[in-house]
């Protein structure tokens, strides 16, 4: 109890984010309310993250590590067993999840802006804390939340900050510690400590995202639905000879490349990333059309792409093989 106190004081002397519930409306963060039990069976899609987003979620989590002492002492040896064995169970689930919360950043505050490297990120040793002052988090990694931002897009953090209305989104895992549970409470006290890795978080405003770190921070901040552009770009062609006259013939199929990606994005409105298309070249023109390398994991596109680069036209080429990377990204309006 002594260590956990220690490090919980540690955590209120330091400055915090304000408490205030925000009226920034998040950007649909997946899960539900917390119920500590066994997570999905593994599969190619990650579980989505639950959504800590009342205080008696973050309770009902807490209670999965309160100490053994804590546990009911009425019953026999073998019910206090039972009751223990129950308590290892919940607290192993509980681990095994990951878990999402808004976070109240109407007060925190930033570090310098990192110009060079484009880089903004909280001042050190900012607390974070939502659910209206019920909860506190403790990052053990990346504890400044730093996100890759240009100066416009700096700008528009900042300039949600002092409009009040900006808002932070953390998706984390518990932080496992030796012999210290991630979350830390008082006997009677309101407030919550969770010890935390931080995976991915995300600056918004107005339900838009302004900037992202972590996983993912790599990925489209809008959607078509918020105005991005889709566009395609054919790469280099890597060849056993001269691809330039291949680049110039896919480029001449952008409009229906593009297609094959604006059809994906009405399913999946922030899908973006490269293929790699392998073509084994001969005198009647292409053979063999395949997708060697795929970071959108997107069957329907693959194919369509793969369908547009097996057509007739190729120029003439030396027997051999060429890729040809072409890139679906998403442009945000300005």
């Amino acid at each position: 109890m002594n260590a956990r106190l220690a490090w919980l004081a540690l955590l209120l002397a330091g400055p915090t984010a304000a408490a205030p519930a925000a009226k920034v409306a998040p950007p649909r963060p997946a899960g539900g309310s917390v119920a500590v039990t066994a997570p999905p069976e593994a599969s190619q899609e990650p579980a989505p993250p639950v959504v800590l987003d009342t205080p008696q979620a973050l309770e009902r989590l807490c209670a999965a590590f309160a100490p053994p002492g804590r546990l009911p002492s009425r019953g026999d040896a073998v019910g206090r067993a039972e009751a223990a064995a129950g308590r290892r169970r919940e607290r192993e689930a509980a681990v095994a999840h990951r878990y999402r919360v808004r976070v109240d950043a109407r007060r925190v505050t930033f570090a310098p802006y990192d110009d060079g490297e484009e880089r903004l990120e909280l001042a050190p040793r900012m607390v974070l804390v939502g659910l209206g002052g019920t909860l506190r988090l403790w990052a053990t990694e990346d504890p400044q939340l730093p996100v890759r931002a240009a100066p416009p897009a700096a700008r528009r953090v900042l300039d949600a900050l002092e409009e009040r209305t900006l808002a932070l989104f953390v998706t984390f895992d518990l932080a496992e510690r030796e012999n210290e549970p991630p979350c830390a409470h008082v006997p009677g006290a309101r407030q919550y400590t969770l010890a935390v890795e931080p995976i991915a978080w995300e600056w918004a405003s107005r339900g838009k995202v302004l900037a992202r770190g972590g996983e993912g921070a790599d990925r489209p901040l809008a959607s078509v639905a918020e105005g991005a552009k889709p566009k395609v770009e054919v790469g280099s062609p890597i060849c056993d000879g001269d691809g330039g006259a291949l680049k110039d013939l896919f480029a001449g199929w952008s409009a229906d490349l593009l297609r094959c990606y604006t059809d994906a994005l009405a399913r999946t409105p922030r899908l973006d990333g490269t293929l790699v298309i392998e073509l084994r070249l001969g005198s009647e023109g292409a053979k063999d059309v395949r997708i060697s390398a795929d970071s959108m994991q997107d069957g329907a596109v693959a194919a369509c792409v793969r369908e547009v680069a097996a057509r007739p036209g190729y120029p003439r080429h030396p027997r051999g093989r060429c890729s040809v990377p072409v890139t679906f990204a998403l442009e945000a309006s300005r």
